[in-house]
């Protein structure tokens, strides 16, 4: 059994309010022993809140009732879940359980394995075969300050 819940909104009426609206809902509900409802696998078990992206299709199948806040529209990026890159990416708030969170983690430890974002993605990619191996250089002001173009 988990530990019980302390929760610390940081003393804001914005953090109150939030915690209480979520509370009122069933959906976005956790008990004193940290249950609640995971987005991804759709179960009740021990759930901790995370920052996840979220294509438009692993979105749809999950539905929007248990999503704590949709924080922003990142647009190009790649989906934490089925790990591929899409122009539909929405950043958001969500309660996951231990098993959903070990899943978002081995997608970006893959990523990171075959080089980070710069090698995986198309974008990237696809500006390393136009510009040949100095892209980093004619992408970024020259001064080699930009650490996300490093090798």
């Amino acid at each position: 059994m988990a530990d019980e819940l302390c929760v610390n909104t940081g003393g804001t009426a914005i953090g109150d309010a939030l915690w209480k609206m979520h509370q009122k809902d069933e959906w976005k509900h956790v008990n004193k022993h940290k249950e609640g409802f995971c987005w991804k696998c759709e179960k009740k078990d021990a759930v901790g809140a995370t920052l996840v992206n979220v294509c438009k299709h692993c979105g749809r199948n999950r539905g929007k009732e248990a999503c704590l806040v949709t924080l922003a529209n990142k647009g190009w990026d790649i989906c934490y879940f089925c790990g591929k890159y899409d122009w539909n990416v929405h950043h958001l708030n969500v309660r996951l359980c231990h098993k959903c969170h070990l899943d978002v983690r081995m997608h970006m430890r893959e990523l990171r394995q075959k080089g980070g974002a710069t090698k995986v993605d198309p974008f990237w990619k696809a500006m390393r075969r136009r510009l040949g191996k100095d892209y980093s250089i004619l992408m970024s002001d020259g001064t080699g300050n930009d650490k996300r173009f490093r090798r």
